[in-house]
């Protein structure tokens, strides 16, 4: 189970190299929307007012791969986490002290839309939602909704 930094938790199983969104719970005040719900790689993004956070997991050398974002447009931070131990921090002073001294470019930011249903909102139409961040990462967001 992954811890969405209070916004709530991410349960998943996995079997061989595919992973599968169990069970999300959301902390009142947050919103949760299941962007991809099984595949090589699953991810959940947690809303409220200027905040974000996804949370991703995918299976790396035979076992899961945890990671989550903290974002918040308010002051422009962002807090990377991998296996629950710190990958990055951004803040808006510009600093980045970090304990792995460069940006991991493959946390990919833009949304798939083409997982199954986004759980925890009933939209009846079985498909996730998300869009392209539109940073050059050389992926292309899919589906309905925007990053910002």
């Amino acid at each position: 189970m992954v811890d969405a930094a209070g916004a709530g938790t991410v349960a998943y199983s996995v079997a061989g190299t595919t992973v599968t969104v169990t069970d999300v719970t959301v902390t009142e005040g947050w919103r949760a929307v299941v962007e991809r719900a099984s595949g090589l790689e699953v991810e959940v993004t947690f809303r409220r007012g200027t905040q974000r956070i996804d949370v991703k997991v995918e299976v790396d050398d035979g076992g899961p791969r945890e990671r989550v974002r903290i974002r918040d447009r308010a002051d422009d931070s962002d807090v990377r986490f991998e296996n629950g131990s710190a990958t990055r921090v951004d803040d808006s002073t510009g600093s980045s002290p970090s304990s792995s001294a460069s940006d991991d470019s493959s946390l990919d930011d833009s949304g798939s839309g083409s997982g199954g249903d986004d759980m925890a909102v009933d939209d009846s139409r079985d498909r996730g939602r998300g869009a392209d961040d539109g940073a050059d990462d050389g992926r292309r967001g899919r589906g309905r909704g925007s990053d910002d």
